[in-house]
């Protein structure tokens, strides 16, 4: 069994000027296909934000967390990888320049 976790960083356009970043909301689903589509509907949507209320969002830069659990003679065991994920508006230079510029280093 796999499940599919999607968290980060949504960058936008704050109602003052300028931009800014803020946690995304947490996206959880059994399909990567699935959890990725509902974040770029969110962020079409405004709500991938965590309701931090930009004026408006510009792109996220994600993280997907991938997790295979077996079962074996009734233990659990699992192993998790992760993939980096850019929607909207953020290349991967401008992911870079955050992290520099932010020194953020989950996404």
């Amino acid at each position: 069994m796999k499940q599919y976790k999607l968290t980060g960083q949504v960058l936008g356009k704050l109602w003052g000027g300028g931009e800014g970043y803020y946690p995304s909301r947490e996206i959880k689903g059994n399909n990567r296909t699935d959890v990725i589509r509902e974040a770029e509907e969110a962020l079409e949507d405004g709500s991938l934000d965590s309701g931090m209320g930009f004026e408006r969002l510009v792109g996220a830069f994600l993280i997907l967390e991938i997790k295979t659990i077996k079962t074996v003679d009734g233990v659990e065991y699992y192993r998790e990888d992760y993939e980096d994920i850019n929607i909207g508006g953020i290349s991967p230079k401008v992911r870079e320049e955050l992290r520099s510029k932010y020194g953020f280093y989950n996404i």
